[in-house]
């Protein structure tokens, strides 16, 4: 075997093994990050369903809780104008008519029917809704047995809720809210116990429609209401399994209320009951007729009444399917690239065998000419060293010409990689603050080399509960100057900007960046010092949390004077284990926020004094009346002029929001 096929064999193997171990390590990497991907998506998923279904449930009820006091009013005015009738010795039935065609301008939402029963006669007066209200639109229903509802709503004094009362008209099963009309006085036209009127209103249970079309609930989603204390009278005849709790009231897109709301997995449905039956409120995930689904339930305040809302658990894991698939064909692509790789790999190895099997000839030409393209600039150029146990001159050169030409190409590199991270961290910079009413925003960043550790940002975050439009301001100093200062301030606003579109609260985020950044710093000697604060649209209320930063100063314009924001907390990046806590101020309109690092203050003129917080204070006040750009300007032209002409020693960042109305 010749000298070049065993230094193509060579070069084949040692390039190809690494390249193979490289795929396999990928491979293994790759599938441990996506199953870790998809299981924490799955439960960020479930835990988002579940908040939303909460705050579905508790808005629900409230609607209810508030239309069930209403009828409760319309019933007892019933009952109250009922009672004057039969004190007046009008006949039972006229007076019956009477109240029911008296209250036919009364709110028809949420009410199937009225009607007054009559014992004496064994009739029950009914005017249904929402139907027309004309005269005469009341049935007469003579009642041969008297239901056990009646019997049950003759005992109450107040508005009786009923859930398992049977319709007179539908004989279905329908939420009654019903009332006796007693009295203590003899007028009552000699009524005895047994022969006392009912007042009874049927209740119409009639979500919004809206929660199951506008994407409010997923398709599929039902709501249910129920009596749970009917569910527990099943429970106590069977062995203390329920068959079910009885639907009184069903409401959803499409299809129709099943006699019975039960589930096929019998611990969670009993502990479901059980919150019920003791008011509480929660949701699990159980089955609803084989399907996977969240159950979200909770007890009407102060009634017999119980919502239910089953929601299929299929819906919300659309997304981390959508996700599944993205990473199965990004995973796919990356395995045919690396193939691609090695296939390229193998074709150059085959070209540069070919070329290392011949001798150079020309040693000294060589030489000379890579000596021309260095002085015309090339600095990349090379001379080949022979590989030989006996170095001559020739071999020296070529070692003492690559040495100088790596020195002079890193220096160039150098150079020109710190003139790009220069330009980099420069459009890293906010150019314009984003718009937020009430507020007027401005900031600038003035390095003292090439890069620097100082930066300020502005970032929109995730509105919260009350809509308002927000934004995160914050200004930082590295340690150091130069380029290791800048990528210590570019990771942290990069790891930041990330953590607060999470939409966690201002100090929770905080202490998840200094838990990442102390992971990357810790033994280092680096850290960085951090004031961001929170501002809403047209709020004048100003969180703000300080790590290890210089005080932020606020100017209130009330009483003409420059105050401090200080606040406790460390610097980031040196102990993993602290958590922040936030502050908060309520301004006045025409105050200023004012955060900077310490080269503006501690800025020296050519004499050595320092331009100091007074000075940048008095600023403030003489400014005050400008826009917060025209503020900034204002301090970095005062700035230069008191440094006169020399280079700024340290990094000087300086931030402005001004509060308007």
């Amino acid at each position: 075997m010749s000298y070049r096929t065993k230094l193509f064999a060579l070069l084949l193997v040692t390039a190809l093994v690494p390249g193979l171990v490289a795929i396999g390590l990928d491979y293994t990497t790759t599938l441990q990050l996506n199953k870790s991907i998809l299981e924490r998506s799955r439960e960020n998923t479930l835990q988002g369903a579940e908040r939303g279904l909460r705050l579905v449930l508790d808005g629900f009820l409230e609607t209810i809780d508030l239309s069930s006091s209403l009828l409760e009013s319309s019933l007892t005015a019933h009952v109250d104008s009922m009672r004057l009738r039969l004190r007046a010795m009008q006949e039972p039935e006229v007076a019956a008519r009477q109240v029911l065609l008296h209250q036919r301008r009364a709110a028809t939402q949420h009410i199937i029917w009225e009607g007054i029963h009559l014992p004496g006669k064994d009739v029950f007066l009914i005017r249904q809704r929402p139907k027309a209200d004309a005269d005469g639109a009341i049935l007469r229903l003579e009642v041969g047995k008297v239901a056990p509802w009646i019997d049950t709503a003759r005992q109450c004094s107040r508005p009786c809720w009923i859930g398992d009362a049977e319709d007179p008209i539908t004989r279905r099963r329908v939420v009654v809210l019903a009332m006796a009309v007693r009295s203590d006085e003899s007028t009552l036209s000699g009524l005895r116990d047994p022969d006392v009127p009912v007042v009874a209103m049927a209740y119409d249970f009639s979500p919004p429609r809206s929660l199951f079309s506008d994407g409010t609930l997923p398709t599929g989603s039902q709501a249910f209401l129920v009596s749970p204390e009917y569910a527990a009278k099943e429970s106590n005849a069977t062995d203390g399994a329920s068959a079910g709790l009885p639907v009184n009231a069903f409401a959803a897109a499409v299809g129709s209320a099943p006699p019975l709301l039960s589930s096929s997995d019998a611990i969670p449905f009993e502990n479901m009951l059980q919150d019920l039956k003791s008011g509480r409120r929660g949701v699990v995930l159980m089955a609803n007729q084989g399907v996977p689904s969240f159950w979200a339930y909770g007890m009407v305040p102060g009634r017999p009444l119980a919502l239910v809302l089953v929601s299929p658990l299929a819906p919300y894991l659309r997304t981390v399917e959508r996700t599944q698939q993205t990473i199965d064909r990004t995973f796919q692509e990356q395995i045919r690239f690396m193939g691609y790789v090695l296939a390229a790999m193998a074709m150059l190895l085959v070209l540069l065998s070919s070329m290392f099997s011949r001798m150079v000839t020309q040693p000294l030409g060589e030489l000379a000419q890579a000596m021309q393209r260095i002085s015309a600039g090339d600095y990349t150029v090379r001379v080949k060293a022979r590989k030989r146990r006996r170095q001559d001159e020739i071999d020296s050169m070529r070692r003492t010409f690559n040495d100088m030409a790596e020195n002079i190409e890193e220096h160039e590199r150098t150079k020109e990689a710190l003139n790009v991270a220069r330009l980099i961290q420069r459009r890293l910079l906010p150019q314009t603050a984003p718009p937020l009413g009430g507020w007027d925003i401005a900031g600038e960043s003035l390095y003292s080399k090439e890069t620097g550790g100082d930066i300020y940002d502005f970032i929109l975050i995730p509105p919260r509960g009350d809509g308002r439009q927000r934004i995160t301001l914050s200004v930082g100093d590295a340690t150091g100057h130069g380029i290791q200062a800048a990528l210590l301030m570019t990771t942290a606003r990069a790891m930041f900007r990330a953590l607060l579109s999470l939409g966690k609260p201002l100090s929770e985020t905080i202490s998840e960046l200094n838990w990442l950044l102390t992971r990357d710093t810790y033994g280092t000697g680096r850290f960085l010092s951090l004031f961001a604060v929170e501002i809403a649209e047209r709020s004048p209320v100003v969180h703000w949390v300080r790590c290890g930063h210089e005080p932020a100063l606020l100017y209130l314009a009330d009483r003409d004077a420059v105050t401090h924001l200080r606040g406790q907390g460390a610097i980031l990046g040196v102990d993993s284990s602290i958590h922040f806590q936030h502050e908060q101020q309520t301004i006045q309109a025409g105050s200023i926020l004012v955060l900077a690092t310490d080269g503006v203050w501690e800025a020296t003129d050519p004499e050595g004094v320092m331009y100091g917080h007074t000075r940048l204070e008095e600023m403030i006040r003489t400014h005050a009346k400008k826009s917060a750009a025209g503020i900034v300007a204002a301090i970095i032209e005062d700035l230069r002029i008191f440094r006169g002409k020399d280079s700024p020693e340290d990094d000087s960042t300086i931030l402005v929001a001004k509060y308007l109305s």
